[in-house]
């Protein structure tokens, strides 16, 4: 995959003929690009009716052989996702969605772009087609999938509850801190399980794993200026690490001591439930925080006012 580095704002061959080996280029496409390009696939794939039929036909195959092959059981839900899951702009879960299915349905993706490389409408989509497969086929992006799925599965339900419209606010602030743990657990002693996880798709979809011990030439750079990196020292430290860092460090930017302090004393001033979460030491600590607004005179006076309540 090609483009910026990512940036938090805040996918067994089926019927598929043999696809010639790539062996992964190129940089990293940030989270915003990755979606868009995820979004661009599910476009392409679900773009017409014949190829939704196409993609429901090899689903259906997929399925029938896994329940005989007894890899799966029929039952009440089983498996009732018939597409792809389609992204929406702004909602990370959708994104984590998105992302879930293409790996899931990858083989069929790469199915349905074959079958638009020779029979698509007209060249300019034949075109985005074929370099869409050739992006899929490729270990930097099978990385890359993998290492967005890992990160915004952490991050999926604190995402929920901060796009809910009535916000529970101390609910908030304990995935927060869960959030910050399971990425810093993620980032100490994730690196193998993904490795082991990406190499494992690689080796299902006949996707080329590059030696980790190679020296990479970085995409932009003369082989006789650019410094010397392998490829486990890319994938490692210049992406696993340094996206993992840069969330980590979104969250402590957006979720100080003090911020997160802030949020809870503000909860004790919601109305719901009658103020049920009515808490006087929150209210006046609340106060201290503006002491443009509340002089030590109100504050004291603030005390007194609901020393009774």
């Amino acid at each position: 995959m090609r483009g910026s580095r990512w940036v938090h704002p805040l996918g067994n061959s089926v019927g598929g003929s043999k696809r010639p080996k790539v062996a992964g280029g190129g940089q990293m496409v940030g989270g915003r690009a990755g979606g868009g390009r995820a979004r661009r696939r599910v476009k392409v794939v679900g773009g017409s009716c014949k190829r939704q039929d196409i993609f429901r036909e090899k689903r259906m195959a997929e399925v029938k052989k896994a329940l005989g092959n007894g890899e799966i059981f029929s039952g009440r839900g089983l498996n009732q996702e018939s597409g792809l899951k389609k992204a929406g702009d702004t909602r990370w879960g959708s994104h984590y969605g998105t992302l879930m299915s293409l790996i899931v349905h990858f083989s069929i993706v790469l199915d349905v772009l074959e079958y638009v490389v020779k029979d698509g409408a007209h060249s300019e989509q034949k075109a985005e087609a074929a370099g869409l497969l050739d992006s899929l086929e490729t270990f930097d992006f099978a990385f890359t999938l993998h290492l967005l799925k890992s990160i915004l599965g952490v991050t999926n339900e604190l995402s929920q509850i901060l796009q809910r419209k009535n916000q529970d606010i101390v609910n908030a602030m304990i995935q927060v801190k869960i959030s910050k743990k399971r990425l810093q657990l993620m980032r100490d002693n994730g690196w193998d399980d993904l490795l082991n996880e990406v190499m494992m798709f690689c080796n299902c979809h006949d996707i080329v794993i590059p030696d980790m011990n190679e020296v990479r030439v970085l995409k932009g750079r003369s082989r006789r200026k650019a410094p010397i990196v392998t490829n486990l020292h890319y994938y490692k430290v210049s992406l696993f690490y340094e996206v993992l860092d840069m969330q980590l460090q979104e969250l402590n930017d957006r979720f100080t001591e003090v911020n997160t302090e802030l949020l809870l004393c503000m909860e004790c001033l919601s109305p719901e439930n009658l103020f049920s979460a009515f808490d006087k030491e929150k209210l006046l600590q609340f106060a201290k925080f503006y002491p443009a607004d509340f002089s030590s005179i109100e504050i004291l006076a603030l005390d007194m006012a609901t020393s009774l309540l």
